[in-house]
C-alpha cells in the first residue's frame, strides 16, 4: 500500500486523504482507521498531517494580504516540496510574495480543491489555528542561543541557525524544524516521537542527545549522536533514499553533490565542541574553514578567489578573538589579511 511510505507533507496533499479529514464518511474513515491499526507506526506523521490540513479551507472570497501569506507558508508549509515540485524560481522580497501564492494554489489543485483564477484563496482555521501556535527562535551570525521547548527539552542553536515548532506539543508528535545547526537534548518520553525536519533528513528519536548540522544550501548535512539512538532517514525532497540507525559517537553524513550517504564512529567532542564555544578544524578545506568562520564571527571574507580554498588546515580555538584564528592561519600560509570592520580582506602574499 502506497500509504505506507508517505510522511506528512506527502499525505497532506493526497486528496483521498484530505477529503477524509475536511469531508469524513463512513467507508474513508473506516479505510484509515483499519490502516492506522496495521500500520501503528505511522500514527505520527497521520496526526501531523491532519494538523496541517486542517489549518487550512477554502474560501470563496479573498481574504488573505501578502503579509498573512507570508506568515500561513513559512509557519505551515516550510518545506522544498512545494517550491520544486512547482518548477518554478524567484528571487526578491516581491517576488518571494508571488511564489508564496504561487504555493498556496498548488497545494489546493493537489488536494483536490478546484480553483477560478483569482477568486479562491486559503484562510486560517480559527477554531484549530491555536492548536498549532508555532514559534520560531534564531541565532544571528556571530552568536549562540539557548532555548527550552515546552516538553523540558533543551536546544543550542549554533550561529546562523534558526528553529520554528509547535508552543505546546501535541499528544502524540513533538517536532521540529531546523535550518542551520543545532545540539539537542531531548527529554525521554515512550509515548511521543520527536522528530527533527531539515533538508533532505529527518532525525527522529524518543530522548536522547545528538546534533545536527544542516545549513541551507550547504552540500553536506552530518547528524551526531552522543547520548542513546536516533533513527536518521531521507525526506521525500531527496532523490537519494537512506535509513540508518545511529548509536553514541556515530554519525550520518550526507553529501548532497555526490549523492551518497556515509556512516562512521568518530572520536572526542569535536562535532559538539561548538556547544562549549570551542572552533575546531581537523584537515578542513580552507573554503569551509572561511564559512564557519563568517557564521562564527559574523563577518565576510573578500578575495578569497585570490587563495586555494581546497587546501586543507587544522587547528584548535577556546573561544578566541577572531585576529587570534586569522594570525593561526596566516602561519600556516593560508593567507595575509586586512580587518576592515566586519570584512575581512584577503591580500595577495
Amino acid at each position: 500500500m502506497k500509504y505506507k511510505h508517505f510522511d506528512e507533507w506527502q499525505l497532506a496533499e493526497d486528496e483521498y486523504f484530505v477529503n477524509w479529514v475536511l469531508r469524513p464518511e463512513a467507508h474513508s474513515d473506516k479505510f484509515w482507521k483499519q490502516f492506522l491499526e496495521n500500520n501503528p507506526e505511522k500514527s505520527a506523521e497521520i496526526l501531523l498531517a491532519k494538523e496541517i490540513v486542517a489549518n487550512i479551507q477554502y474560501a470563496s472570497n479573498p481574504r488573505l494580504d501578502q503579509i498573512e501569506y507570508v506568515k500561513l507558508f513559512e509557519r505551515i508549509l516550510n518545506s522544498k516540496r512545494v517550491r520544486q515540485s512547482a518548477n518554478v524560481q524567484f528571487s526578491g522580497k516581491r517576488k518571494r510574495l508571488v511564489w508564496l501564492r504561487y504555493a498556496a494554489i498548488f497545494l489546493l489543485i493537489c488536494a483536490g480543491a478546484v480553483l477560478y483564477q483569482r477568486q479562491t484563496a486559503l484562510t486560517i482555521n480559527p477554531s484549530t489555528a491555536e492548536k498549532i501556535e508555532l514559534l520560531t527562535k534564531e541565532s544571528p551570525e556571530g552568536s549562540k542561543l539557548t532555548t527550552f521547548l515546552s516538553d523540558g527539552s533543551k536546544v543550542i542553536l549554533n550561529a546562523g541557525s534558526k528553529i520554528t515548532y509547535p508552543k505546546t506539543f501535541s499528544d502524540s508528535l513533538r517536532w521540529i524544524y531546523l535550518t542551520g545547526e543545532a545540539f539537542f537534548e531531548i527529554k525521554s518520553d515512550s509515548t511521543r516521537l520527536f522528530r527533527v525536519k531539515s533538508d533532505f533528513v529527518n532525525t527522529e528519536v524518543l530522548g536522547t542527545s545528538f546534533n545536527v548540522k544542516a545549513y541551507s544550501g550547504a552540500t553536506d548535512i552530518s547528524v551526531a549522536v552522543a547520548e542513546g539512538k536516533v533513527m536518521v532517514k531521507s525526506t521525500h525532497e531527496s532523490s537519494l533514499q537512506f535509513e540508518h540507525t545511529l548509536l553514541p559517537y556515530q554519525e550520518a553524513k550526507l553529501d548532497v553533490k555526490k549523492g551518497e550517504v556515509v556512516k562512521r564512529e568518530f572520536l572526542g567532542e569535536q562535532l559538539f565542541a561548538w556547544t562549549k564555544w570551542k572552533l575546531i578544524f581537523d584537515k578542513e578545506p580552507l573554503g569551509k574553514v572561511i564559512q564557519e568562520l563568517e557564521r562564527w564571527y559574523g563577518v565576510r571574507f573578500e578575495g578569497t578567489d585570490t587563495i586555494n580554498t581546497s587546501e586543507t588546515y587544522s587547528g584548535s580555538f577556546d573561544n578566541d578573538p577572531l585576529k587570534v584564528v586569522l594570525e593561526a592561519l596566516k602561519s600556516q600560509n593560508a593567507f595575509n589579511y586586512k580587518i576592515i570592520g566586519k570584512k575581512v580582506l584577503i591580500l595577495k602574499n
